[in-house]
């Protein structure tokens, strides 16, 4: 029976036993509809395939042909070296005296390196040179006719790189699975719905979002992203001082002078700036709202099933001291039954006992363990999970791998077969990431089944897209367009909304870097003589700088507009190419999800952006047209 929009129960059987198999039809039932849909010619792809494979297998022969004889001609300049220094030493020997050898003996050995010289020079010049000349215009014409199959293999693939869209990880996902719905993006309801009654906070200005994938469970929200976070640290800088002195010192009466040497380092530490990059998962639920509570991977992933019994049996005496300790300082916590449970999963900081258990209930604990204990079907224990109040944020050493960005460019290949293979490959490995995050979360019943109070939107929100969607599509610009001249790190970006109307946001994106100043410090250090050098370590001082942008985002209200028309728009329609000129548009526009996007050097008017507004629909009317075929 397929799996349709119910509750999840053991979330490991049931992606085992059902969902990876069912996914798996799914991705490969979507691609093969869009080749359908495309009409590439699968044989005749192969066949041009196989000769670029061929060509590349022969240019792969001939380079090797090519270094063998380099190398050959490397050996002989080699000998030419060897045989010129011992014609110079036998040709000066021959006129000098006492003779090592007899002066025939010193002639002969003369004369050979001589005719060894010449006769390597014109093997070299007349044959092996040539050689390689001749292999070297041969890989050429090989490379040549290589890229020209490779023109003609995407010729034939482009309908069907064409036909990849944004958003389609994430409907094979929802297909999959139904009960997790994702939004097309992230709208500044749902931001206003987070924050307003779930309480989820901003981020600073050393936080920005690199991608975003927004969506609800049963109408509890949820928000996978990856971030970019900078903040300092120290690094060290050493720098070095050679000194040198004289002792004296009588040795068997005599006095004695010696010369020393001794090169002096000094390190020091100084603040640089550092970068690390974080995906996480934040889903919002009402159940047990006021309980919090954080919990770490466990040993599980490191103990065979003999150790992990081990393990369990010593904690119980760590839990029962945490129980001793909880009662004799005042704090909540009670152990529950399951020692199992309690040692495996841990949340020792939590701070309401009633709520916990109604959260963990006994199937829930079974769940959970069978998450953690799992070593073959997902990533097993290598899960974070903090619970504030009514939001909880999942993080894992899996997800922080993943590669979640949703574009469609990634799959756009020449060869038809790889193409199907990455395809499959890509978006199988997405679904088991996303579907395991998720698996400590829908491994707890009444997260599934609580649905949210109702909530009163606003009538007007001060934006159509939420600003951490903002940040994400600020991240998809050219860095070189946004960053300070003189920034040498990389940049935060944080947007803050100028105007919204007419489906169109107008953005201020500030990049945030910093410049390296040099800087010499001189670091007193004690020397083998006996004093004290000023030891030179120069240094970078990391200065912060900072540029503002002006950005345009329009939403994308037509299903119509895929990815691969608006760039079509972008190549043949004038109307876009001069309003992009007419507001000095720079860069690339881009799109993603639904929403267009363009860096300008000015705010637009309200008219402008009302022709921005009326010339997508206009498009949009030619696209409809041409699909109903008028």
């Amino acid at each position: 029976m397929p799996y349709s929009n119910y509750e999840i129960y053991d979330p490991v059987d049931l992606y085992k036993s059902q969902l990876k198999g069912e996914h798996a039809i799914n991705v490969s039932n979507f691609f093969e509809q869009l080749l359908q849909k495309s009409g590439v010619d699968e044989v005749e792809n192969k066949l041009l395939v196989d000769k670029i494979i061929k060509t590349g297998n022969k240019i792969t022969k001939l380079n090797k042909s090519m270094s063998r004889k380099k190398g050959f001609r490397g050996f002989l300049i080699a000998l030419i070296i060897i045989f010129a220094i011992v014609a110079v030493l036998f040709g000066i020997q021959s006129f000098t005296s006492p003779f090592w050898l007899s002066p025939g003996a010193t002639i002969t050995i003369f004369v050979l390196s001589l005719l060894g010289i010449v006769g390597f020079i014109i093997i070299i010049f007349a044959l092996i040179n040539k050689q390689i000349k001749d292999l070297n215009k041969q890989i050429h014409e090989l490379i040549k006719e290589k890229d020209t199959l490779k023109q003609a293999a995407y010729a034939q693939m482009r309908p069907l790189n064409e036909l990849y869209d944004y958003g389609i990880s994430n409907a094979l996902l929802q297909t999959t699975v139904p009960l997790i719905k994702i939004d097309t993006y992230f709208d500044a309801k749902r931001w206003d719905y987070l924050t307003t009654k779930y309480n989820l906070d901003e981020y600073g200005n050393n936080t920005s979002v690199l991608v975003l994938h927004t969506g609800e469970i049963e109408g509890n929200p949820f928000i996978i992203h990856k971030t970019l976070e900078q903040s300092m640290g120290l690094k060290p800088y050493t720098g070095t001082l050679l000194i040198s002195w004289t002792e004296s010192r009588y040795v068997n009466g005599k006095l004695r002078t010696y010369h020393r040497s001794q090169t002096l380092r000094a390190t020091i530490n100084k603040p640089v700036p550092l970068y690390s990059e974080d995906t996480y998962l934040i889903y919002g639920n009402e159940a047990a709202d006021k309980l919090s509570f954080s919990r770490s991977p466990s040993v599980a992933n490191k103990l065979d099933e003999k150790e992990l019994k081990k393990y369990i049996i010593n904690s119980e005496k760590d839990i029962d001291r945490r129980a001793r300790e909880a009662i004799s300082k005042g704090t909540s916590y009670l152990p529950l039954g399951n020692h199992e449970f309690e040692a495996l999963f841990g949340a020792f900081d939590r701070d309401n006992e009633q709520q916990f258990r109604l959260l963990f209930t006994p199937l829930a604990q079974t769940q959970i363990l069978s998450l953690i204990k799992d070593k073959t079907v997902g990533y097993g224990d290598d899960f974070y999970f903090w619970k504030r109040n009514n939001l909880n944020f999942i993080s894992s050493h899996h997800l922080r791998g993943a590669d979640i960005e949703d574009n469609p460019s990634r799959y756009h290949n020449f060869n038809l077969e790889a193409a199907r293979a990455y395809f499959n490959k890509y978006n199988n490995e997405y679904f088991k990431h996303i579907f395991f995050t998720f698996a400590p979360l829908v491994s707890i019943p009444l997260y599934q089944q609580h649905k949210p109070h109702e909530y009163i939107y606003k009538d007007v929100y001060p934006s159509y897209a939420a600003s951490w969607e903002h940040e994400e599509f600020a991240n998809t610009f050219d860095i070189n367009l946004l960053k300070h001249p003189s920034s040498i790190t990389r940049n935060i970006l944080k947007t803050r909304v100028i105007d919204s109307g007419d489906d169109v946001d107008q953005i201020e994106i500030t990049a945030y870097g910093f410049r390296g100043e040099p800087r010499l410090d001189f670091v007193p250090t004690l020397g083998g003589d006996g004093r004290i050098h000023n030891v030179p370590v120069h240094w970078t001082e990391y200065l912060p700088v900072e540029q503002v942008s002006n950005a345009v985002l329009k939403v994308n209200n037509d299903k119509n507009l895929t990815y691969q028309d608006f760039r079509k728009e972008l190549g043949s329609n004038s109307s876009w190419k001069n309003i992009f000129t007419t507001l000095n548009a720079q860069g690339s526009p881009k799109y993603t999800k639904s929403l267009i996007g363009f860096l300008v050097a000015r705010t637009l008017s309200a008219d402008e952006r009302q022709v921005l507004t009326r010339l997508q629909k206009s498009n949009n009317d030619i696209i409809n047209h041409k699909d109903k075929g008028e």
